[in-house]
């Protein structure tokens, strides 16, 4: 988590970003869990779509603003 942490406060204060998205397969829910801990907002959850494996898998869609992001950080403060 930590790592993640410190790769969007890069993002969004050195190099400016405005948005990050973050795209998991809907089967690995510690990453779903993950992006939720730091405040992604689930956008979509696209079904069946894209293969991989020889099978159909589903993705999740997250995305975290930079003013999300800042306000998590002031309420941790």
């Amino acid at each position: 988590m930590e790592a993640l942490e410190c790769l969007l406060e890069y993002g969004f204060d050195t190099l400016g970003l405005h948005r990050v998205i973050a795209i998991t397969s809907d089967q690995n829910h510690a990453a779903a869990s993950l992006f939720r801990r730091l405040g992604f907002r689930q956008e979509a959850h696209h079904i069946e779509h894209r293969w991989y494996k020889s099978s159909w898998e589903s993705e999740f869609v997250f995305a975290l603003l930079k003013r999300e992001w800042e306000l998590r950080s002031q309420k941790e403060a």
